[in-house]
């Protein structure tokens, strides 16, 4: 049995023996707190083979994490549907009233937010949403707010999902000045700003770009970090981040690893260069680091998101290490709440 599958039936036996019960939001779970496990980068990405493993789907995952994206649109034109539930129930749940984000707007010199260039103050909009008419599509049926959740109570799974592949938005109309403007407030399939929006958007910070660009000019540095809990946010997201904190680490590499990456990368071509000096190695531009990554995650669900996770961030440090020129090293995962329902 590989290393990957016995760090991982271990767990699942520690959980069944030593958990606790416990009553959750989502149900009853056995649950253990704080747990480690590690994986060489340099063997493979760890995949289970004891059990199917929706790749495609999580490598989709990262990709639109990738793309900051908070729309789960992209998910489902590629046939995964893993957030199709949490989509859905923050839909049903959603107060249009109030959960209005200035990150998306922006806000001008007057306090006002902004969209489409126009600028209102907050308590304006509040009021012409209570007062007045919201559609569930542009140019067609107008409701009132009452009205409008009823409606919204009443869309089933099957059509939420139709509407989010179409585009569909909810708008709320603005009589000024004998002028009529219509907003969007929310697009169907929408989860607030989750794990993408922070990690490309965080109040205007591309971290992920940061990391690039830090491990390019200080690889040493010791606040390499991905942070998805941006503690001001949370009350917009459909849910909280479960993988919510990663760190990244170099490594110098030693001259007999560079040379195995040369001798192992170059088909042949470089044989000659098994004994090539230190110049000769970064004449051919031969990685001088490994990159690590060291994932924390508040929740873990062990049969269904740990496997995830584990094959997302080990992705996405293979991805990162190609782009700064160092070669995957060592992939950490540390779990909180780790449990089975």
């Amino acid at each position: 049995m590989n290393n990957v599958d016995k760090q991982y039936l271990d767990l699942l036996q520690d959980i069944m023996c030593n958990g606790v019960y416990k009553e959750t939001r989502s149900g009853a779970v056995r649950s253990v707190f704080g747990r480690m496990m590690r994986f060489n980068l340099q063997d493979g990405l760890p995949i289970l083979t004891t059990k199917k493993v929706f790749t495609k789907g999580f490598i989709h995952e990262l990709i639109w994490f990738l793309n900051g994206d908070e729309n789960i649109k992209y998910m489902v034109d590629n046939n995964v549907h893993i957030w199709d539930d949490d989509a859905y129930r923050y839909f049903r749940t959603y107060d249009f009233r109030n959960n209005i984000r200035a990150d998306i707007y922006g806000i001008d010199d007057n306090g006002c937010y902004i969209t489409d260039g126009k600028g209102f103050k907050e308590y304006g909009i509040q009021k012409f949403i209570i007062d007045n008419q919201v559609s569930l599509q542009k140019n067609t049926e107008f409701y009132s707010y009452s009205d409008l959740k009823e409606k919204v109570l009443s869309i089933d799974k099957e059509t939420f999902i139709n509407y989010v592949k179409n585009e569909y938005k909810i708008y709320y109309g603005i009589e000024n000045e004998n002028k009529h403007y219509v907003y969007p407030i929310y697009t169907f399939g929408d989860l607030g700003p989750v794990y993408g929006w922070e990690w490309r958007n965080w109040n205007g910070i591309d971290q992920i770009q940061n990391i690039i660009d830090t491990l390019k000019t200080n690889p040493n540095d010791r606040r390499i970090i991905l942070s998805a809990w941006n503690v001001g946010k949370l009350r917009f997201m459909a849910l909280p981040p479960c993988h919510y904190f990663a760190q990244f680490y170099t490594r110098p590499l030693t001259n007999m690893e560079r040379l195995d990456w040369l001798c192992e990368h170059s088909n042949g071509e470089y044989d000659e260069w098994k004994i090539a000096t230190v110049e000769k190695l970064d004449e051919l531009n031969v990685p001088k680091y490994g990159l690590s990554c060291m994932l924390n995650c508040r929740s873990q669900d062990v049969p269904l998101g740990t496997v995830g996770n584990w094959v997302s961030y080990s992705i996405l440090t293979n991805m990162i290490a190609q782009c700064v020129n160092m070669i995957p090293d060592e992939f950490i995962w540390i779990g909180g709440d780790c449990h089975i329902y």
